[in-house]
């Protein structure tokens, strides 16, 4: 009986975990299937870097970026050329998605951006797991930063910093 209770229990956490979207995601899949949606729904998008050799859960963290971005430049935008980079930079990996198709001073979701071009005014219900609100939760988790923000004339950028331990970035370098 302990043990079907055990099992049950295990069980139940693992279904919220999924509901709640915390299960691993993976970035080498979300990069390449964000060009894929984004080429088909006629937004020209080139992804630079790789994500191999990056430790589980800065990939998986970066991938929840890299949807959440590509749903907002596919919802909310009228992109015609998206980019997604990954690098490399100082001990840390860099993600940045642009897009040409956001006007104003709105987040690629609509809201209001904070006054920096962090984004902050756009967040989402502190703790709902989506939007900007729910990557930066994500990201804090691997000691990650995200900044988002109207840049040029049209555009809006979206840039995700996560260190890396030391022999992460001579793995990955290498």
């Amino acid at each position: 009986m302990v043990e079907a209770q055990r099992i049950a229990q295990e069980s139940q956490r693992e279904v919220r975990d999924v509901a709640r979207g915390y299960r691993e995601a993976d970035l080498g899949v979300e990069l390449a299937g964000a060009q894929g949606v984004l080429n088909a729904a006629g937004i020209r998008c080139e992804v630079t870097g790789d994500a191999a050799g990056l430790p589980a859960g800065v990939q998986s963290a970066l991938a929840w970026v890299v949807q959440e971005a590509t749903t907002n430049v596919l919802r909310h935008g009228d992109a015609v050329e998206c980019r997604v980079g990954l690098r490399m930079r100082e001990g840390r990996v860099v993600l940045t998605v642009e897009n040409d198709g956001v006007v104003g001073s709105e987040s690629q979701d609509g809201r209001a951006v904070g006054s920096e071009g962090s984004g902050q005014g756009g967040d989402a219900v502190a703790g709902g797991g989506s939007g900007l609100a729910g990557l930066r939760e994500r990201l804090a988790v691997v000691d990650g930063t995200l900044e988002a923000g109207p840049f040029g004339k049209d555009g809006f950028r979206l840039v995700a910093r996560v260190p890396l331990a030391k022999a992460a970035v001579s793995e990955v370098t290498s």
